[in-house]
């Protein structure tokens, strides 16, 4: 077995206090909802995770989950170690631009990344670079917002580099460019509004991406492909959870800024948690081929209705 060697020379991402922002959503992040399902473990009142993401406030009125997940222990740790000056404090532990006032909040971040390594015995050595900014905030106590960009050059292992040189974009990413012969270009950009008009009730809609499950990859909905078009609405009422997503994706093959055919999708979920001891899902998905290379198709008009079972009725 080759061993592999990875150095990370610059990581800075930064942490946030997104305490004012509860309607937005956690990240999909697989060390972070190991975290958050630990917290909701712990909680007596039942929090559904089956389908992600899912609001900051459906457990942030429970549990201060900021003060978990973004490490003010570990900031006081530090400060006692180093100098509290501006650098330390911007580039690690606070939002780098902050405006807040009464009915507005807006924070604004820088996203960089830096990793070398290599494979032993064989020549090539992977890198990846990432630049990005990161901007989210509320208007008013129902309405917030986020929105993120990532550019990206990369030399990636094999078994990557040869997907993405074949379907011409990266696993997970976004269409990818020829960068200095042997690399790849390529970026990435997420963004939705997110509305809760009552307590039990929130409605998105962006370009982002969803996950089913609470393991490693997502179940039935995939989390491996590029962001998509969604709306989506979902409904709380004690233990029991209901999300209607209705989607619209690509089919992204072999040409670099041509024509893409679409699909739409239409996912329905019921979900119930008993005092976070076991949760039960009901999941129903249907995907429309809305275009091929000549015809555009009249999307069913039961695509629009988010009954869970009228599909497979």
């Amino acid at each position: 077995m080759k061993k592999q060697s990875t150095v990370i020379l610059i990581l800075i991402f930064i942490t946030t206090n997104v305490v004012f922002s509860q309607q937005t959503n956690f990240r999909l992040a697989y060390e972070q909802a190991i975290t958050i399902n630990k917290v909701v473990n712990s909680l007596e009142t039942p929090v559904n995770t089956g389908f992600k993401p899912i609001l900051k406030k459906e457990i942030q009125k429970y549990i201060n989950i900021d003060s978990v997940l973004y490490g003010y222990e570990r900031e006081t740790s530090f400060f006692k170690k180093h100098k509290k000056n501006w650098f330390y404090r911007k580039f690690l532990f606070e939002n780098f631009i902050d405006v807040k006032t009464d009915d507005f909040n807006l924070s604004i971040n820088p996203l960089l990344y830096l990793e070398k390594g290599n494979i032993e015995n064989l020549p090539q050595k992977y890198s990846i670079n990432t630049r990005g900014i990161e901007f989210q905030g509320s208007i008013g106590k129902k309405l917030s917002f986020y929105s993120n960009f990532f550019e990206n050059q990369a030399f990636f292992r094999n078994y990557i580099d040869s997907i993405a040189l074949e379907r011409l974009v990266v696993p997970g990413q976004g269409a990818s460019k020829t960068f200095n012969e042997k690399g790849h270009d390529f970026a990435m950009a997420s963004g939705y509004l997110s509305f809760s008009p009552t307590k039990n009730i929130n409605l998105q809609a962006g370009h982002d991406k969803h996950f089913v499950g609470e393991g490693y990859r997502s179940l039935l909905l995939s989390d491996n492909s590029f962001n998509y078009p969604f709306a989506k609405a979902t409904i709380n009422y004690k233990g029991f959870k209901y999300t209607a997503l209705f989607t619209q994706f690509e089919d992204f093959t072999h040409v670099y800024y041509a024509y893409h055919t679409k699909k739409h999708g239409q996912f329905n979920y019921l979900s119930y948690s008993y005092k976070n001891i076991v949760e039960l899902g009901f999941f129903e998905g249907i995907i429309y081929q809305t275009t091929d290379s000549v015809n555009l198709k009249k999307i069913p008009a039961d695509f629009y209705i988010p009954v869970l079972g009228l599909q497979t009725v």
